[in-house]
């Protein structure tokens, strides 16, 4: 389950702290058209805070904007 959220100053953070991008979905696959969106997983590494917090997820946070699905998973969750 993605947690969406529509904070830009967030956005710009979990970006900066990502170690990888990469596209997914039909792009990856190559069965992508002219009116596919785009999907971007990133995978970063979560703070001391979050991972010492009492308010663990196991869900991805997912961005929008102009047709393009920014979805950010933790390395932990990512590797599970």
């Amino acid at each position: 389950m993605n947690i969406h959220f529509d904070n830009k100053e967030a956005f710009e953070e979990l970006k900066r702290v990502s170690v990888l991008s990469i596209k997914i979905g039909s792009w990856m696959y190559g069965t992508n058209d002219e009116e596919s969106d785009s999907d971007i997983l990133y995978i970063y590494v979560p703070s001391y805070e979050e991972m010492n917090s009492m308010a663990s997820s196991h869900h991805q946070f997912q961005y929008k904007e102009d047709g393009v699905d920014h979805i950010f998973v933790d390395i932990y969750n990512f590797l599970k």
